[in-house]
């Protein structure tokens, strides 16, 4: 992950941005593994001046999207992440997580892997994976020591009368 922030950071498109968003910080890194295909991260930077989110996607090369109201509840601080809280960095912790899925939770295939990078009171990899059967298992593994933070399973289904 430091890789691709640096890579970003560097990049003409960051810095153009970054002059005019002196303000904004690194809070959020994102992307859904599906297969074999190399996943494409989406990193967030936060302005806290104007509550907006800007994305920057890194495939084959850097885009950036247009800046977006925080989806979050009026009183919630996004906190930054600093390059140095990311001891663990996301092929360790998808490691970590897969040896509780085999652990805990075996026999559920795993169709989508959703793997984010946020700040909630420390700095952690959110880790969701989509199974076959339905079901969501969430796994949260600190970016620090890479110790188990939480871990649980639910059946999709049970928000299926909201969805109709």
């Amino acid at each position: 992950m430091i890789e691709l922030i640096k890579q970003l950071e560097s990049s003409d498109e960051f810095s153009n941005w970054k002059k005019e968003n002196k303000d904004s910080y690194f809070c959020s890194a994102f992307t859904i593994i599906e297969g074999k295909e190399k996943p494409i991260w989406q990193l967030d930077y936060y302005n806290s001046e104007n509550d907006k989110i800007t994305s920057f996607i890194i495939d084959k090369f850097i885009k950036r999207q247009e800046s977006e109201k925080a989806f979050k509840k009026d009183e919630t601080k996004i906190k930054e992440i600093k390059s140095d809280d990311i001891k663990i960095d996301f092929d360790e912790a998808l490691n970590i997580a897969n040896k509780v899925i085999k652990e805990k939770y075996n026999g559920n295939q795993v169709n989508k892997i959703i793997l984010i990078l946020q700040n909630l009171e420390k700095t952690l990899w959110n880790i969701t994976f989509l199974t076959s059967s339905f079901n969501l298992i969430n796994i949260k593994i600190s970016c620090e020591d890479g110790k188990l933070i939480s871990k649980k399973i639910e059946s999709l289904l049970k928000y299926k009368e909201n969805l109709s």
